[in-house]
């Protein structure tokens, strides 16, 4: 339901004018009255929010700014506000997350330096964080800074070992030999990273091989002692090893449960083509 207009901005104007002398008591109390008529209106969300700041409420200033950005916002000076205040509350992840979104909006601008300086940010809060790790090194690769992309990159690395995600880590130290394919440190880390993901590849591989031989086992006990159809047995033995299997397992459904019940019957074999029957004489084919 839309307040009333004139009271609005007669409120809103009383509390810049509070703001401008540095009188935030009075400021809070007038934006407020602003926002009883206007709840989402974003000029006053955002001076209340920095009312809040001055008399030293922060949550309040953090609820302000949250919904001015809520209400569609999007501002620099807004989102600088916000991270403070989230750092100042130690939401560090939330504040390095902040500095990402301010950096995006830097480079709709086209105000790169902006952007590496929000995602330094960031990487200061959060060292580890993936997103503003990964567009600094990219940041400073486009502009041939390769020494410092490289950086980034190993940091992040270093991050996803640390995070136990060695495979990660890999793919970010594989863009990183793309800049500087001898670096030592990025090799180095890279044969670290190899004793890591090697032994995790050959367990998965192991396991597979398990379930192989135990789904090969049933299927053999499982003909045992039910016979395939006469038809089918003929069949059989023309296929290659992997539809003889994937045959042989659909015969016995109640090892796997996610097959078709029995009731479903054997998948069909491979039939093999036919040559079109002649159309009947004296009828024309149908439309």
């Amino acid at each position: 339901m839309a307040g009333n207009r004139r009271q609005f901005e007669r409120a809103l104007k009383r509390a810049d004018g509070h703001a401008e002398k540095r009188e935030w008591d009075k400021a809070v109390d007038q934006y407020q009255q602003a926002l009883d008529e206007f709840p989402d209106d974003v000029a006053a969300l955002a001076g209340v929010g920095l009312a809040y700041v001055k008399t030293q409420q922060l949550e309040k200033a953090l609820a302000a700014y949250q919904r001015a950005r809520q209400a569609g916002a999007d501002d620099a000076r807004l989102l600088e506000r916000l991270a403070d205040v989230q750092e100042r509350l130690r939401r560090l992840e939330e504040a390095a997350d902040t500095y990402v979104g301010l950096a995006e909006h830097a480079l709709r601008e086209r105000e790169i330096e902006r952007a590496i300086h929000a995602w330094k940010r960031a990487v200061q809060l959060v060292p580890g964080h993936p997103i503003a790790r990964l567009n600094l090194a990219k940041a400073h690769a486009s502009q041939g800074n390769t020494r410092a992309a490289i950086r980034e990159y190993l940091a992040l690395a270093e991050a996803f070992q640390r995070q136990k995600r060695p495979d990660q880590a890999m793919n970010i130290c594989q863009q990183a030999l793309m800049l500087d394919p001898s670096n030592a440190k990025v090799l180095n880390l890279m044969s670290t990273l190899r004793d890591l993901v090697e032994p995790v590849a050959a367990r998965e591989i192991s396991r597979q091989d398990q379930v192989l031989d135990l789904v090969v086992q049933q299927v053999g006990a499982a003909l045992a002692h039910r016979k395939a159809p006469g038809k089918s047995r003929s069949l059989i033995a023309h296929l290659n090893a992997k539809d003889k299997l994937l045959y042989t397992i659909s015969l016995t459904p109640a090892f796997l449960p996610n097959m078709p019940s029995a009731a479903a019957g054997p998948l069909p074999p491979p039939a093999a083509k036919r040559a079109p029957k002649p159309p009947v004489q004296g009828r024309t084919p149908c439309s």
